[in-house]
Formats: structure tokens, sequence, C-alpha cells
């Protein structure tokens, strides 16, 4: 008589059916067509003040645009932001370039360029840096508001300025026709409003550097037509209920 074999003891008996499964898909694993992205894409959380600090790191793709948001389109963004409402997502590609020998990581806007010039980044489009000219976009610490003016007073800053720790310190100085104590509320308004728009979170989407530049474009495309725009009847309802639901 045959013996019957058993599997040893300790370990359970193979199951047939499960066993030659396993062999399938083993066998069909490279086979298969693979359609999940196989890039990475990361995302952080980021501050207006790392921004400022961090000038000459964020570069324009040949396909973006120029800024073109006009001075009062800025203006609605500041005083949003200075109302705690938040900055919004931005959507930026991880770029790897070889410069004489040696990696260079620079990052590539494809969302979010005119917030980020708005709030004084330095862009950098061809290998030349520049900033958005926003001279006529100032704040008014006495009405804690962005507005456009080509007379500003001495203590209205530009978001530069307001940005730079050596300007505000320069304040008290700024204030001669006020009173001491005129000149204090200046300098704590100011101070408590560039710590405000220091602090404004940015979301980042980072598209690695792996990611191929076919898909990077369709990530252009995609965010920035998609959308409908309100028409004017829209507007006009919303207008009628504010104070009501």
């Amino acid at each position: 008589m045959k013996k019957r074999q058993t599997a040893p003891r300790g370990v359970p008996p193979v199951d047939p059916v499960q066993a030659e499964r396993s062999r399938l898909e083993k066998e069909f694993e490279s086979k298969i067509v693979r359609r999940r992205p196989q890039y990475h894409i990361g995302q952080r959380l980021i501050s207006v003040g790392e921004v400022s600090r961090e000038g000459g790191t964020f570069h324009l793709p040949a396909f973006q645009r120029e800024f073109v948001w006009t001075p009062q389109q800025c203006v609605n963004f500041l005083n949003r932001l200075m109302s705690g409402v938040q900055f919004g997502s931005i959507l930026v590609h991880k770029h790897i370039d070889s410069v004489g020998g040696k990696i260079e990581y620079s990052h590539w806007v494809l969302d979010g360029q005119q917030r980020l010039s708005t709030v004084g980044a330095t862009m950098i489009r061809g290998g030349v840096a520049w900033q958005a000219p926003l001279s006529m976009v100032v704040f008014d610490p006495q009405t804690w508001m962005w507005t456009c003016t080509t007379t500003p007073k001495a203590w209205s800053p530009t978001v530069q300025q307001l940005l730079s720790y050596e300007w505000l310190r320069s304040v008290w100085g700024l204030c001669g026709d006020y009173s001491p104590l005129e000149r204090r509320q200046l300098e704590a308004s100011l101070c408590d409003a560039a710590e405000t728009l220091r602090s404004a979170e940015i979301h980042t989407i980072l598209a690695d550097s792996d990611t191929p530049v076919d898909v990077v474009q369709q990530m252009f495309v995609a965010i920035n037509t998609g959308g409908t725009l309100w028409d004017p009847d829209e507007i006009s309802r919303m207008d009628a209920t504010k104070g009501g639901v």
C-alpha cells in the first residue's frame, strides 16, 4: 500500500487551487499594463513668509503666461488673506538640471503664479528674475485694508515692504507728524498685519521630478481650463441674499 503524503507537522497543507492561482499571477504580472501613475505627487504646507524668503526658487515654464492680474485683483486677494481666508492650493513641479556637473533643483509653478507674485514671490523666466509691479498696491494700517493708490502715505507699505523686517523697524521715523501714541498705534498695526500675511498658509501640491513633461503639461491645461465663471444673474442673486440664506 502506498503511504499517504502529509504536510510536515506545523505546516498547513497546500491548497492546489491557491497554488495554481499564485503561479498564474507570477506568470502574468510582467504582462499586465498598469494604469496607475508611477510618479509621485506630494503635498506640504508652506507659508507666505517662507515664499518671501525663498526668492529665486520659483521658475516659470515657457508655456506659462505673464503676470496678468490688475492692481484691484491683487487688492481683493490680499484683503481676503488678511481676513483669514485660505491662500488656496498651488501646483509645483520639482525640476532637476545638471549645471557644470552639479545637480540643481528648482520649482516650476504650474498653478498659482498670480497669487504667488501678489505676495512678493520672485519668479524666474528664461533665467531672468522679476517681481510683479505692485507699487500701487499698499496697506493702510488705519483701516486694516489693502488699497490701490498713486499717492500712498509714507507709512503705507507695499507687500515687499510689509514683509521686510528692516522696513518695519523704520516705521517710527516715517510717522514724524504723529504723537508718540499714534506712532505706536501705527507701528503695532503694521507689525500685526505683517505677521498675519507671513503666517498665511499655502497648500502646495508637488509633482516629483520623475513626472513626465507631457503629464506636467496636461496638469497645467486641466487646472487652467476647468470651472465656469459666474454670470451677472448669478452674482445679482448672491447680492440679493446678503443677510439671509
